[in-house]
């Protein structure tokens, strides 16, 4: 944490800036003056520091920081206070165990075509899926995932267009009445 005084505890009767002796901070409530906890300074009329602050007594959510000087008078001056957010990083992620994809319509969770994989916290996947079965047009694929928490993640999609449907091989015949085979076949389009 960055901490940076600048004194406004200034002795006006004599003209000068007196100097930051002691400098201290506290959370959420303030404490009598002096009882805060104690940040080490080189005595001066400005000061800037950059210590370590213990966080470790605060529970996870909002909090406030505050700050206070004392100049070499004993005068504490008037404490300053910035917001605070301790939040709880796990940096285990948990394995994820399926993947599912689904065309145009949301099936329902657990119910889209399975993409086989080996569980991981990283999954990359290049895949093919099949698209026989779509009319030409605008359609979309989704993508969604499932973790060893059973927790599901936001379904992904992206869009397509198929333009023409792929040709149907509609009678197949081969005759080797000669030398050369011929193949014979009819498509429907």
């Amino acid at each position: 944490m960055l901490v940076t005084s600048h004194n406004h505890l200034g002795n006006t009767e004599h003209g000068y800036l007196s100097k930051i002796t002691s400098l201290e901070y506290f959370f959420d409530t303030a404490p009598e003056p002096g009882k805060g906890n104690h940040i080490s300074v080189t005595s001066d009329s400005e000061v800037s520091i950059t210590t370590t602050i213990d966080t470790s007594n605060l529970d996870p959510g909002m909090h406030r920081v505050y700050i206070r000087a004392k100049d070499e008078t004993g005068t504490w001056g008037i404490v300053q206070s910035r917001p605070l957010l301790i939040q709880i990083v796990d940096d285990s992620l948990p394995d994820i165990v399926k993947l599912e994809y689904f065309f145009d319509t949301d099936p329902g969770q657990g119910s889209g075509s399975n993409i086989i994989f080996e569980p991981s916290p990283y999954v990359h996947i290049k895949t093919n899926v099949p698209i026989h079965h779509l009319q030409k047009g605008e359609h979309s694929i989704y993508v969604r995932a499932q973790d060893d928490n059973d927790a599901w993640s936001l379904s992904k999609n992206a869009t397509f267009s198929i333009i023409d449907s792929p040709p149907e091989i509609t009678s197949f015949k081969v005759s080797d009445h000669s030398s050369t085979p011929v193949i014979t076949y009819e498509i429907f389009r």
